[in-house]
């Protein structure tokens, strides 16, 4: 690559990108010869530093960040600190906002030697948002749009459509479009611009790459961080715009678009933004938002506050390569894992003529590992040696005996990694700071690609009409190579997420919640008559219900009925088996409940909880209990205002451990408390579910479940509706009060 001489004028090189970020990457650069050997860096800020503590501040950025140290034999021969120091200095600039200070910076720039007479300048404004319009305008009235300047612009790039189309304006008033470097760190990822490389360069690939062959592909980057020390940045912004507009969306064009007519800059952006522009606004209905447990505390942020820490979004493209693909976009701070990745789950064969080994639900997948590990995973089937005795393939929801027979295949994975392959791979801030001396902008994003990302999530910014769930840290958000990270069986899981079966929920919607309330009741009253009607009474009618406020008047009413209505001999057959406890035995406790309310009536009820022994036993002898029960023919639950069915909270999913796991003890943050709730295990075998929600505060939590994306990490009521029956009774309140959607 072209390596002019270069000088790298930093404003803001007092904060913590010069610090961490940039120094030592042009340290690395050096070091490995990548950088002209008269390139100078030139640290500007306003804050009052002597030389020699720059120095040793930017020395010990570069012992921790880069990737060569500054210790003896740490940097190649063709680099030391020694020699690197001595073209490292330090500028004050008095006032970011006086036009002067600039002026006096160009002279020395462009006028003063070392400087003058080198063949590049690479302006890099480590500056926080606010300070871009001023800077800009002042850098080009001062001359330092000089025809060898390039100016590089770190995100967000705005706060929305306006402010971004805004800020596109300043910069074009003092600099042509060849001089600006809109920074993406994500396009400097070694294997986010392997995906040109991988998709055009392989012809297995490119003929598949099409809504015929892929039936989805997930964009994921969970980081386990949370956002402490970018408190009012990220008050202000929020993840869709730390995250999703930039990052994301950028992954997502380098997946999804057409092949350049060359590799230049301009063959490069322009299909990436023909991609942009093909993709639909995202619409509110489609999105989860949630804020992890704590970010309230944070020091200096607002009681009140709304900004999103994590989402899950569904996103469509309109053209033809790609309309019946779907796609998920999904981010989160305080996960449980460090990992961005891409993965392409192909369509099924349509005929699975062989046995395999394990129930794989999606046997070919193609895993884009982005960061922090590097590389290309490839996921399929192969013929495996003939057995001779019959297989038992298992997972958590079931296990089936496969014949023996000589074809028999099992799963297996293709792994390239770069650095297992020995394969040095740059940062992504070493590569394109190397680009942006040569003048090459292939990888920094241009005008039109800023605005069209703007106008994809300009509908979901306005953080009130989409309040965040509340999660726990250490979410685990889910893609298809851990498509069972619970535990939860493998089928149940493919069934939720891709056998789009909440489109069979049905909805009942009455005048009032008491109507709701006899709705139900009547329901499972009429459910209770037919079995009887068809089953011998060494059967059982095996039913569970909720807790709390919301469905006390449905059981009152339940009961009287019962009584009414069927003999004594039927109602004993009738189990009432509770969905969760409360840690305690007070008036809230829902076994005192629904006690209370079938008094008399001759139904049993198996308490989880009575205080009688300790919680762990009894949540143990109830599990026990819980595992041999078949099926359940009816379930009545309730939905949160957050999303949570039973006490299965968000980023609260518990991982079981075995099939024994019927009913567990689950620490909820959100509560400060401990709960017993039945687990999927125990909900997979509910064959009619009735969810039950009355009230206005309901209307968010019934509108994720019916449109949202599937993600149970955030909306665990989604686990629900996979059943052969799931009906959604509600009032008119929880229904009609929903947001109006564009």
């Amino acid at each position: 690559m072209f390596k002019p001489s270069c000088v790298f004028v930093i404003m803001g090189a007092s904060g913590d990108l010069a610090y961490k970020k940039l120094i030592p990457a042009i340290y690395s650069l050096a070091s490995d010869g990548y950088l002209h050997k008269d390139t100078c860096i030139l640290g500007v800020a306003r804050s009052d530093i002597k030389l020699d503590v720059f120095h040793s501040r930017i020395k010990d950025g570069i012992d921790k960040y880069s990737r060569h140290g500054t210790g003896p034999g740490s940097a190649t021969n063709r680099e030391d600190w020694n020699t690197f120091v001595k073209r490292l200095n330090y500028h004050r600039i008095n006032n970011m906002e006086a036009l002067d200070d600039y002026k006096m910076l160009a002279e020395i720039v462009l006028h003063t030697k070392p400087y003058k007479d080198l063949e590049r300048v690479v302006i890099y404004l480590a500056l926080p948002p606010g300070a871009f319009y001023t800077a800009v305008t002042y850098l080009g009235k001062s001359g330092l749009n000089h025809n060898k300047c390039t100016i590089v612009v770190e995100k967000p790039l705005g706060s929305d459509l306006h402010t971004a189309m805004e800020l596109e304006k300043v910069l074009h008033s003092q600099f042509k479009e060849d001089q600006i470097a809109r920074i993406d760190h994500y396009l400097g990822k070694m294997q986010a611009l392997n995906m040109m490389g991988f998709r055009f360069s392989n012809a297995f690939v490119e003929p598949i790459w099409n809504d015929k062959y892929i039936d989805r592909i997930i964009i994921t980057a969970s980081e386990e961080i949370d956002v402490n020390g970018r408190i009012s940045y990220y008050d202000a912004n929020g993840i869709i715009i730390d995250m999703v507009q930039s990052h994301l969306l950028q992954l997502l064009a380098l997946t999804t678009m057409e092949a350049p007519i060359d590799m230049t800059a301009d063959g490069i952006r322009n299909e990436k933004v023909k991609l942009l522009k093909s993709v639909d606004p995202i619409r509110v209905e489609n999105v989860l938002t949630a804020q992890y447990d704590g970010y309230l505390k944070h020091e200096g942020v607002p009681e009140d506050s709304l900004a999103p820490t994590a989402v899950c979004l569904r996103v469509s493209i309109n053209n033809a390569r790609w309309k019946r693909t779907q796609f998920i976009i999904q981010t989160c701070k305080c996960g449980a894992t460090r990992e961005t990745r891409i993965d392409a789950v192909m369509r099924p064969s349509g005929s699975r003529i062989l046995n395999t080994v394990s129930m794989v639900p999606d046997p070919n997948i193609f895993s884009f590992l982005v960061h922090p590990t590097e590389g290309i995973q490839i996921s399929f089937e192969t013929m495996v040696p003939s057995i001779s005795s019959s297989t038992l393939a298992c997972d958590n929801s079931g296990c089936i005996e496969r014949e023996p027979g000589p074809f028999l295949t099992k799963p297996v994975t293709l792994d390239f990694d770069y650095q297992k392959s020995h394969i040095i791979t740059q940062s992504a801030y070493e590569r394109l700071l190397q680009e942006a001396v040569a003048g090459d902008l292939s990888n920094f994003t241009r005008t039109d690609e800023v605005v069209a990302q703007w106008k994809i999530v300009a509908n979901i910014l306005d953080n009130s009409r989409n309040k965040p769930i509340i999660y726990a840290k250490g979410l685990r958000l889910l893609h298809p190579v851990c498509l069972d990270t619970w535990n939860y069986g493998k089928e149940y899981i493919r069934r939720l997420a891709y056998g789009h079966c909440r489109l069979r929920v049905a909805w009942e919607i009455t005048a009032t919640a008491i109507l709701a309330g006899e709705t139900v009741s009547n329901k499972i009253i009429h459910s209770v008559a037919l079995w009887a009607e068809t089953h011998t009474l060494n059967n059982s009618f095996d039913i569970i219900l909720a807790g709390g406020t919301t469905p006390k008047y449905c059981y009152e009413h339940m009961s009287r009925h019962l009584v009414k209505h069927l003999p004594l001999e039927v109602r004993k057959r009738i189990f009432i088996w509770l969905s969760d406890e409360r840690e305690n035995t007070c008036a809230r406790n829902n076994g005192k409940m629904i006690k209370e309310c079938f008094k008399d009536s001759g139904v049993v009820i198996n308490e989880i909880y009575d205080g009688s022994k300790s919680f762990e036993t009894s949540i143990q002898e109830y599990s026990k209990k819980l595992g041999k029960v078949e099926i359940f023919r009816a379930a009545i639950l309730g939905i949160g205002t957050d999303g949570h069915i039973c006490s299965l909270f968000p980023g609260c999913l518990p991982t079981l451990t075995s099939r024994e796991d019927q009913c567990i003890i689950v620490e909820v943050p959100q509560l400060g408390e401990r709960r017993a709730t039945i687990t999927p295990l125990v909900i997979q075998r509910i064959t009619d579910v009735i969810i039950l929600a009355t009230g206005e505060d309901k209307t968010t939590a019934l509108t994720r479940l019916a449109y949202a994306p599937f993600q149970p990490a955030f909306i665990p009521a989604q686990l629900a509706t996979a059943q052969s029956s799931t009906t959604v009774v509600c009032d008119h309140t929880a229904r009609s009060s929903r947001p109006v959607f564009n």
